[in-house]
């Protein structure tokens, strides 16, 4: 018997076959034994032996004259030096190859070599998504960074244009203009009308003209409208419209109007409509000298109120009574509208030439604001209004006046 191994048989024994030996209920060829133990590396080191295949290497070897317990000394082929090997790994270190590293894993971790190639392609495709990426978010933010650039140019240029408007807009009031509810000579206005007169029309027909527009505005309390006059024209180019200067228009409005004063007007004019009891009709005037037009004022008194209607009619509303004053309503009616002859009279803190009723309701009055700007209109509430849009209004001259 092996003493390595007890239930291994004698080999002596061993020619009297398995069912003398007592291993007749046992098959050997189905037993595995252990892997081989021999110094170093090898290949038989990484064998299992059949327990059969070793029996009959083992029988054979006795057959030869070989004691049993030799064969595993003959079996596996001794080193040729043991102990250098050991010295030598301990001076110098073994090199390590890619090949030795496969091998190494394959035999420690129990992994196979198609573990190792999904692992090492997994590993490529890897570095290649990772290389891709950085890529994608690189040209990700270009775009990103041109599209903020741009913003930022067009938001510039945006900014730039609006500087440029607000600094480059007109600040000045435009001529007159039937299309314009703002601009007006002297002051501002809330509506404009145009009505063009042709130059064979008469001077009532004019004036028909006018005071039908007078009455037919329609404004809010308050508020002013100029009536913008034009003429129009037969050239050889064609009928044209333009502005009636004052001059022009004065003269053929105004019968009895000396020929001096006519002289004293500026072209600029405007005629205008202010809503306050009723629709009332109002004048502003630019002169050159102001002597000479106030003595042509007072030359025209005489047939100024004459000569200005119907377009400068005014009737005051009556009066209600003072309690305690013994009057019928007939004498009050008759006296209301008894007319006198233009006497001064202190208006909004200027000088003014006024006709009043008996009651003292002034019906048309004329005075100058300064040296070169005349007013003539029909109740002292359309001065005051001319007075305050004057402080707030530039004077702006009609083109072509």
């Amino acid at each position: 018997m092996d003493p390595l191994n007890p239930q291994t048989p004698d080999p002596k024994n061993a020619s009297e076959g398995p069912e003398q030996s007592g291993a007749g209920h046992i098959d050997l060829n189905a037993i595995l034994l252990p892997k081989k133990e021999t110094p170093g590396k090898t290949v038989l080191s990484a064998e299992r032996i059949n327990a059969g295949v070793l029996l009959e290497q083992e029988v054979a070897a006795g057959t030869d004259g070989t004691h049993a317990e030799e064969a595993p000394q003959t079996a596996a082929p001794a080193p040729a030096s043991p102990a250098k090997p050991a010295v030598e790994e301990s001076s110098v270190a073994s090199l390590e190859t890619f090949q030795r590293d496969i091998e190494k894993v394959v035999t420690e971790d129990k992994v196979s070599v198609l573990s190792i190639a999904t692992a090492e392609a997994n590993r490529r495709s890897g570095s290649s998504l990772s290389g891709a990426e950085p890529a994608a978010q690189t040209k990700a933010s270009f775009w990103r960074n041109t599209a903020m650039i741009a913003a930022g140019v067009l938001f510039l240029v945006a900014a730039s244009g609006a500087l440029a408007y607000l600094v480059t807009r007109p600040t000045s009031v435009p001529g007159a203009s039937p299309d314009s509810t703002s601009a007006a000579p002297f002051i501002s206005v809330d509506a404009v009308k145009e009505i063009t007169i042709t130059p064979d029309e008469t001077r009532d027909q004019v004036m028909n003209s006018l005071n039908a527009a007078r009455l037919a505005t329609s404004l809010p309390l308050g508020l002013m409208a100029q009536l913008f006059v034009t003429e129009s024209s037969t050239t050889a180019s064609g009928d044209t419209v333009a502005p009636l200067g004052a001059q022009d228009f004065l003269t053929l409005m105004a019968p009895n109007l000396p020929a001096s004063l006519a002289r004293a007007f500026e072209p600029s004019y405007l005629l205008g409509v202010h809503v306050y009891d009723g629709n009332q009709a109002f004048m502003i005037l630019s002169v050159y000298s102001y002597e000479q037009a106030y003595s042509g004022m007072l030359e025209w008194e005489a047939h100024m109120e004459q000569d200005l209607l119907p377009l400068f009619s005014y009737t005051p509303s009556p009066r209600i009574p003072e309690e305690g004053v013994a009057t019928t309503s007939a004498a009050t009616s008759s006296q209301q509208f008894i007319q006198t002859g233009f006497v001064d009279k202190i208006l909004e803190n200027h000088d003014a030439r006024v006709l009043e009723n008996s009651s003292g309701d002034v019906y048309l009055l004329w005075t100058f604001l300064d040296r070169n700007t005349l007013v003539i209109a029909t109740n002292d509430a359309t001065l005051r209004e001319i007075i305050a849009r004057l402080k707030n209004a530039p004077i702006v001259s009609v083109p072509g006046q």
